[in-house]
């Protein structure tokens, strides 16, 4: 009974965890590139190897800001970068949600970006975090050079 009971926990688990990845993934896919402006640190983990750590630049202009609901609304301009201020070119909205700090607001975003031993120079021209929005998922799935050029 109870190894019958562990399985079927162990079973739940596992499908869970591979419906998260196939949401993902499908984001990942199907949804729009967008981009935001980078402001990066180049730590490195002794446990987890070498990582990016990202500050948007967009957090800078959030402190002492009062949002409601805990989301900031950002317009895309016709280079997908997304910024706070409304353009007259710009045409399309998106939603973050925010995490409350003691010296402002953070983005709920990914904050740092794993890579490859050695690859730390690569990296070093990033400039804008690309993201996949598919409805209000997200995803960090690369960075970007100046002319948005996939590192």
């Amino acid at each position: 009974m109870h190894k019958l009971l562990i399985l079927l926990v162990a079973l739940l688990v596992v499908t869970i965890i591979n419906f998260e990845i196939f949401q993902n993934e499908k984001s990942i896919k199907q949804g729009k590139n967008i981009y935001l402006k980078l402001a990066p640190v180049d730590p490195r983990a002794l446990m987890m190897g070498d990582y990016m750590s990202l500050r948007y630049s967009i957090e800078s202009e959030l402190r002492g800001e009062k949002y409601k609901d805990n989301i900031i609304i950002l317009y895309l301009d016709k280079n997908q970068v997304a910024k706070i201020d409304n353009d007259k070119d710009d045409k399309q909205k998106i939603v973050i949600k925010l995490t409350k700090e003691s010296y402002g607001a953070r983005l709920k975003l990914a904050h740092r970006y794993y890579f490859q031993e050695g690859f730390a120079d690569r990296y070093q021209k990033a400039k804008y975090g690309r993201f996949k929005i598919d409805g209000d998922k997200i995803l960090l799935v690369g960075l970007a050079d100046e002319e948005f050029g996939e590192l």
